[in-house]
């Protein structure tokens, strides 16, 4: 489902100047004009304020308001066809309205950070404002919140309450290198050296986005604007992205976000995100529909992608089975694919995907991997008593206790398979004894599974797993060896 069909109810139609204030600040308005169409593009009347309401953060780095020059606005308290209404008397001294008092005077009036008033009240279909010398008071839908001057100014340009910024929806918050504020639809940010910027977050996100906190909460600030691919859209937030995952808003950590997108993002290999993050002591996993991206603490995020090697990798136990935790991404030669796990390989072979044991595999890679001498797997490992061989297009990788792995190629590894070319015993009609040889073994004295799996081969079918080298009964033994 696209995130189209998420969007947010929209809001009723915005009603008459008097019933917002009404509604929002109580009472009647004893100097503010209506106007029966606003104009929610026209920005309001804005002074030159120069202190910081906020006491600190962006208004104390010296930052004023952009807009200083526009003066006082309609003077003579009249609507000039702007959308917007200022109860400007020339004659009479500004004083706060009656609406904004109870907070003005708890900021401590004149003598706080705001300090004194430069215009009167303003109002717009949505909610109604003041401005003084250090910033603005105004409603946030359900109380009088002020704003300080640095953000005043850009937040009137993009439209005020009736902008696509809206209300207030918090006070400022800063974070080291920035400071920002917080709008229902959107936020202003500060970078010093830098200035300030408006950020929307889209209508498809907002709801997710202040259900998560904001710019306080896990998911934190608007980093850029949305982006969309043919399967989904996303934005990108300093704690992670908000996207679909096909029927609700869901977000995705950081630390997985730059590994989704090199991947394709929504339209890659990984798919769309499948549900949250979870995390299991050593390693913690995020679900997408074509895959998981595993974190492993100090390596890094690695993808298994469903399309490449996740089905094989899930047949032999995922990250608590034989393979364990992927170690590095996918990586490609001309030739074929390969990804490296703690307990081995997963390459692409003459015959689908095979593994490769741990034993071989920094042999295989430090010889060219599959482009190399050797080429593609052709086979799975074998063990034949004192040794153990992979065989592949070109040639043998040998293991023999003590020695540890050799490439054979060419004319070399055509001898070796001579001179050890299993013998076949003659046939007979009854099958040979084989003797009970006990609880003899453990999964140490064994060097790879292959070797361990051959012992128990032998033995099981008349006497089971003597030894115990099954802990879990699935017929594999001493699983955890290379």
């Amino acid at each position: 489902m696209h995130p189209q069909v998420l969007l947010r109810s929209a809001r009723v139609a915005p009603v008459l100047v008097i019933a917002i204030a009404l509604s929002v600040f109580g009472g009647t308005p004893a100097s503010a004009a209506t106007a029966t169409e606003p104009s929610p593009t026209t920005s309001p009347v804005v002074s030159n304020p120069t202190s910081d309401a906020g006491g600190g953060g962006v208004a104390s780095a010296g930052l004023e308001s952009d807009e200083g020059e526009s003066g006082a606005g309609d003077v003579a308290g009249s609507d000039e066809g702007d959308g917007v209404v200022s109860d400007v008397d020339t004659a009479a001294p500004l004083t706060v309205h009656p609406w904004f008092r109870d907070k003005y005077e708890e900021l401590g009036g004149a003598d706080g950070p705001l300090g004194d008033p430069v215009a009167d009240m303003v109002c717009q279909s949505t909610s109604c404002w003041q401005e003084f010398v250090g910033g603005v008071l105004t409603s946030d839908g359900t109380e009088i919140v002020s704003l300080s001057t640095a953000y005043v100014s850009t937040w009137l340009k993009e439209g005020g309450p009736d902008g696509y910024l809206g209300l207030v929806a918090g006070g400022e918050s800063c974070f080291g290198s920035y400071c920002v504020t917080p709008f229902d639809g959107g936020v202003i940010r500060w970078i010093p050296d830098i200035g300030v910027e408006p950020i929307a977050v889209d209508p498809w996100f907002q709801d997710e986005w202040h259900r998560l906190g904001d710019v306080t909460g896990s998911i934190g600030s608007p980093t850029s604007t949305m982006q969309c691919q043919s399967s989904s859209c996303w934005q990108e937030f300093t704690g992670g992205v908000l996207t679909s995952d096909g029927s609700g808003i869901v977000s995705l950590s950081t630390a997985y976000v730059s590994t989704w997108l090199a991947w394709g993002g929504p339209d890659g290999d990984l798919g769309l995100v499948s549900g949250g993050e979870s995390c299991f002591g050593d390693y913690c996993e995020a679900p997408f529909t074509g895959g998981v991206l595993i974190w492993v603490p100090s390596k890094g995020v690695f993808p298994v992608a469903e399309a490449w090697f996740y089905p094989a990798w899930e047949a032999r136990g995922g990250a608590r089975g034989s393979l364990g935790l992927p170690m590095d991404a996918m990586q490609c030669q001309a030739s074929a694919c390969y990804q490296v796990f703690e307990g081995g390989t997963l390459t692409s072979s003459t015959n689908g995907v095979v593994a490769l044991s741990t034993a071989y595999v920094s042999t295989w890679l430090a010889n060219g991997g599959p482009d190399g001498p050797l080429g593609l797997i052709t086979g799975a490992e074998a063990c034949h008593g004192t040794y153990c061989q992979v065989p592949f297009q070109n040639g043998l990788l040998v293991w023999q206790p003590g020695s540890g792995v050799r490439m054979l190629l060419g004319q070399e590894a055509e001898e070796w398979t001579k001179a050890h070319a299993p013998v076949t015993p003659p046939p007979s009609t009854t099958p040979p004894a084989v003797g009970n040889p006990g609880d003899s073994k453990n999964c140490s004295d064994f060097a790879t599974q292959a070797q361990a799996q051959e012992w128990f081969d032998r033995y099981f079918p008349q006497y089971g797993d003597v030894a115990r080298l099954d802990q879990d009964d699935d017929g594999r033994a001493c699983e955890s060896l290379p």
